[in-house]
């Protein structure tokens, strides 16, 4: 019952997915099925999430998040933070929601989930970034790579926010370093072009918004860059013709 609502959940087919997990719900208290019941109510957490409904989201999510410490579940419990979190933030509660990310960051770093982490760094700087706290989030985006020096992506990552607040030796420090542990990477190339333009350099955003395309095609991003670097050249050439 409970992969069969996982299933339907999947497929956007919340009203089954809800009876799904409601009928494997009933299943689970009856025996007293302690893991199970957890995992039915992030089942039903998960698909009102899905509905729109932060509200009951954090209802059922908190309620799993109860069992699975009681377990001690440390893995679980940083799972269900990171649902809960995305239902504060539907229901416009962003602290709640950093305080959410910031336990599932703990729990992962306690159990070497380096990895899971840092993706949970990573939502968590780009909330902060949302909602205009910069430094905080570039704090975030540099202690992922402190734990994780060898993640290009990280890197990038980093560099980007880095572009946005100005800081661009330190950007450029960051895109260097993650060029020598993934060279071929599209978003190398395409912060790259972030970066030059940031800096007023039009032939090299030009040439790296270029590159960006050549290594993905049809990108919106690596476009609009491409557009600013070449727009004096084509106001140029209207003048002089």
């Amino acid at each position: 019952l409970q992969a069969q609502g996982d299933v339907h959940r999947w497929k956007r087919e919340y009203d089954s997915a809800r009876a799904m997990y409601e009928s494997a719900l009933n299943l689970y208290l009856q025996v007293g099925a302690r893991q199970g019941t957890a995992n039915a109510y992030l089942g039903l957490g998960r698909t009102a999430l899905a509905e729109g409904s932060g509200a009951e989201a954090v209802q059922w999510t908190q309620r799993a998040i109860d069992i699975h410490a009681s377990n001690q579940s440390r893995y679980d419990v940083a799972l269900d933070c990171q649902t809960l979190a995305e239902a504060y933030k539907v229901i416009d509660r962003p602290e709640d929601a950093i305080e959410a990310l910031r336990r599932s960051i703990l729990l992962y770093a306690e159990i070497d989930l380096i990895d899971w982490a840092n993706s949970v760094r990573t939502s968590l700087g780009n909330l902060l970034e949302e909602l205009g706290r910069v430094e905080e989030s570039l704090n975030v985006y540099g202690e992922a790579v402190s734990a994780q020096p060898e993640a290009a992506w990280l890197r990038r990552n980093y560099a980007e926010g880095l572009t946005k607040s100005q800081r661009l030796a330190e950007a450029a420090e960051q895109l260097d370093r993650a060029e020598e542990l993934q060279p071929d990477a599209p978003y190398l190339a395409l912060r790259r072009a972030e970066l030059a333009q940031a800096q007023g350099d039009r032939t090299q955003a030009a040439a790296w918004a270029s590159e960006a395309l050549r290594r993905q095609p049809d990108w919106d991003e690596a476009q609009a860059l491409l557009a600013w670097a070449t727009s004096l050249d084509d106001e140029a050439a209207a003048h002089d013709g």
